[in-house]
């Protein structure tokens, strides 16, 4: 009978370069926990610092909005300028701190093309009746 000792799940794994104390993978979601403006929230970092104490090898940390130019739902986090660099740097080290074999990453999030029109203003709206 497998056990936690002898399961392929709790052994070393690699993924490219990447090296993860187990095969535990948390996978992206989309927490609705950043604050309204796309800024790491304190709920934000205890949604993951849980899931790393929890014994997760990789934490995919849910999509983050990548294209200034576009608009983007409130309570997504973003990382599409230098300004939020420091919450998701916070981010980590706080994951690094509650479990330091845990690696997180951010997985990148691009609303698509149909949202730009051709001068980069934002078309989100302007598609929709077009559509209609």
């Amino acid at each position: 009978m497998p056990t936690r000792q002898n399961s392929l799940v709790f052994t070393p794994g690699r993924i490219g370069k990447l090296e993860i104390e187990n095969r535990l993978i948390r996978s992206a979601t989309f927490e609705h926990a950043a604050t309204k403006e796309g800024e790491v929230s304190d709920a934000l970092i205890r949604i993951h610092t849980i899931l790393a104490r929890g014994g997760v090898g990789l934490i995919v940390a849910g999509i983050a909005w990548i294209h200034p130019l576009t608009p983007a739902p409130p309570y997504i986090t973003r990382a599409d300028a230098d300004t939020f660099l420091p919450g998701l740097t916070r981010l980590a080290k706080a994951v690094h701190d509650a479990r330091p074999g845990c690696r997180i990453l951010l997985q990148l999030h691009h609303p698509g093309r149909q949202v730009i029109t051709p001068d980069a203003g934002l078309a989100y709206e302007g598609s929709r009746q077009a559509q209609a």
